[in-house]
């Protein structure tokens, strides 16, 4: 989504240290209002944004519609930003971002698919597995808890399916005794 959110995130917190091994990350948004675009590129992340069409959470004909006519399409301007921006590795988050599974696998480029939620309905994850599992791509999970939202895909080969855990920077979460003082005194909370 254009709208700054976990898999923004984690492109922002990881970007610096992938840098230093020599990588470079790169963001597909749509072309839509939101801050994520703004935020990664205010860190040098190379951000493109592209037209592109995502599932999303209505009952609307029309939406889903315009998702399956525009597939082809929206797989084939994939296919060309892998090439042209010479893509080494495709990372798609969510079980529903097929499109981008399918460009890396077509341009035979290694494909790592995180599932960062359940928020898919259960049938739809259930259809979905079996091509997560043919992909023959490295599966990222949050946690262990995630895995089994996904029926069928815990049965992946040994070393595709991988847990993570989101980045979180220590240091800017210090628990402070001044800062913790002070927030006990505004809010009445004793030592």
């Amino acid at each position: 989504g254009a709208t700054f959110g976990g898999a923004h995130n984690q492109a922002l917190r990881l970007a610096k240290a992938l840098r230093l091994q020599g990588y470079e990350v790169v963001v597909l948004l749509p072309d839509e209002p939101g801050d994520a675009g703004e935020r990664l590129r205010a860190c040098d992340i190379e951000v493109h944004t592209a037209p592109l069409n995502r599932l999303r959470a209505t009952r609307s004909i029309r939406e889903h519609w315009s998702l399956a006519r525009g597939g082809i399409q929206q797989v084939s301007l994939l296919m060309r930003l892998i090439r042209t921006l010479d893509i080494d590795l495709v990372q798609v988050h969510g079980i529903t971002c097929l499109d981008g599974a399918i460009a890396a696998r077509k341009e035979h480029k290694p494909l790592v698919w995180q599932l960062i939620d359940s928020r898919a309905p259960v049938l739809l994850r259930a259809l979905l597995v079996p091509y997560v599992r043919g992909s023959h791509a490295t599966v990222m999970t949050t946690g262990t808890t995630i895995q089994t939202a996904f029926p069928g895909l815990r049965h992946l080969d040994a070393g595709r399916l991988v847990p993570f855990y989101p980045p979180v920077d220590i240091e800017e979460f210090n628990g402070e005794e001044v800062r913790r003082s002070r927030a006990r005194l505004v809010l009445g909370i004793p030592d």
